[in-house]
This record gives structure tokens, sequence and C-alpha cells, in this order.
């Protein structure tokens, strides 16, 4: 933005959207819907990996070197994974990238359920359904299948069995636990080598940015979406009805529903009408 148009794109932006994270950023009370605490984890396996062609290890340097290095690095970190799960009871979520892990953990770990993009929807669904109903202990899955939407507040253990790139997906995982409803303290661990060091920094990065971002956009809406709220709270629209005519025809001001219903049967020869719909626009007076 720049800078003397900041103050108009926020006005402007709270007359339509609301940015919220809690109840209380726009002046109401907070009961309900406070979050337990978050604990995140990072948890360093293996050692350098050496690039083919290269003596000695080199940071990662594309998507080619991450996939690359996932991949030597996989056994290192499910053998990891399975140890934390195995040592803490209660239900897990367990995050992977690549099916070579998903399908390593599903050997290893006793009550769990392989969701994999192979299934079909009825299964995938019937498994997420049943895993948020308690009805077995370990969900296995990639972030692309189940780490948006879900409600799984029945669940406050993740792991995440390597990491990627994306803040989004990364954000979106967490929260499927870490959410409204949430009646315990959530753990998120995550595992990764010691060459993906700069992943989990990457996202880090991407993290303190938004959070840095969305603080700001509270600060500088707050009082104006509590002005629009209020406004809008107040205002109720108002009715008109009225009559006029002329020679060979007659105009009526009013609710359709309230005119036609004084209108006789069969009276009505030709129709155009435009309804209304408050979501996209609303007729003034």
């Amino acid at each position: 933005l720049k800078g003397h148009a900041g103050n108009a794109f926020w006005a402007w932006l709270a007359q339509w959207g609301v940015f919220i994270r809690k109840p209380s950023d726009i002046g109401f009370e907070d009961d309900g819907f406070k979050l337990p605490p978050l604990s995140i984890e990072e948890v360093i396996v293996g050692g350098a990996v050496a690039p083919e062609g290269y003596l000695l290890p080199t940071a990662l340097r594309g998507v080619g070197d991450r996939a690359r290095v996932r991949k030597s690095t996989a056994s290192a970190r499910v053998a990891e994974c399975i140890k934390i799960i195995k040592d803490a009871p209660g239900q897990w979520i367990a995050w992977c990238g690549l099916n070579a892990e998903a399908d390593a953990l599903a050997k290893a770990v006793p009550d769990s359920r392989n969701v994999s993009g192979s299934d079909d929807p009825e299964q995938k669904a019937a498994d997420l359904i049943e895993f948020a109903h308690g009805r077995y202990r370990v969900l296995i899955t990639k972030p692309r299948i189940a780490g948006f939407g879900m409600n799984f507040q029945n669940c406050a253990q993740q792991v995440f069995v390597g990491l990627g790139d994306s803040y989004e997906q990364y954000y979106q995982c967490i929260r499927r636990s870490w959410r409204f409803g949430q009646q315990r303290p959530v753990r998120v661990v995550v595992v990764v080598s010691e060459m993906e060091d700069r992943i989990v920094a990457n996202v880090r990065r991407k993290e303190t940015e938004a959070d840095a971002m969305s603080a700001e956009m509270i600060a500088r809406m707050g009082d104006l979406e509590r002005a629009e709220l209020s406004q809008s709270s107040v205002v109720a629209p108002t009715y008109a009805r009225k009559s006029e005519l002329g020679t060979g025809w007659r105009m009526e001001l009013g609710d359709c529903v309230d005119v036609l219903a004084s209108e006789p049967e069969a009276s009505i020869d030709f129709s155009v009408y435009s309804p209304p719909f408050a979501s996209l626009y609303t007729y003034s007076d």
C-alpha cells in the first residue's frame, strides 16, 4: 500500500469485510472462543547428505534438492515418528509427504489407518469420520487430503513426518486440532533431517510474517469494523407503498408479495423482475 492510501484502503475494506481472530477483536467477549495452549517441537534426525557428485553436503538449492533429501532421510524420520507415537498414548495425526513414509508408518503403528489419494472418495470419508469419532488411534495421511476443513478436536497430538515449504499447509494441518472446541493442550512435533532445517526456517519466517500482518490488520481495522457493525445493527430497511395511475397503466410501489396478493387471478400477462440478493446488491430507498 502507498502510505497515503493506507487509511482509505482499510476503511473501504471494513465496509464489506471483517477480519477477526477472536470476538474481542471487535469488542465482544471471548467466552467459548479461547484456544488452549499450543506447543510445537522440532526434532532433528539423521546427518547431512551429500548430493550426487559432491564430496560434502551443501545447502538445499531448489525443489530437486528438497525432494532428494526427503527421500534419502525418510527411514530415519519414520523411525523417529514411530517412537514418538508409541511413547505417547492417545490419538495422533501423522502428516506425510511421501507414499513411502505413509506406508512404512501404517505397517509399524498398530490401530492406524493410512488414508491415501488412491482410496475411493467414500472410503476416505468413512475413514476420516471414524477417526473423528475416536474409533482408531492414528490417522496417517497427507495435508492435501485432510489438512483443510476437517474438525479433529478429538485429537490433540500431531506429528509432521518431514515438512514442505508451504506455510498454508502447515498452518491448516495444525488447525485441524487446534481450533475452537478443543479442550486439551495441543502438541505438534515436526521431525526433519539436519539438511532440512532451512525448510523449517522458511516456514517459521512465513508464520512470523503472517502473524505480523494479522496484527496490523486487526489494529488498523478494529475501530472501523466496530463502527461499521454498530451502524449496520441500527439501520432498518424502510418499506414504502404507493400507487400511480395513468391512461392505460397503473404502477405499484411495494413488496411484490404484498402487492400481488391483492391483484385478481390471471391478471399478469408479462413480468420482468430482478430480485435483490442481500449478499450481492440491496436496492436503496
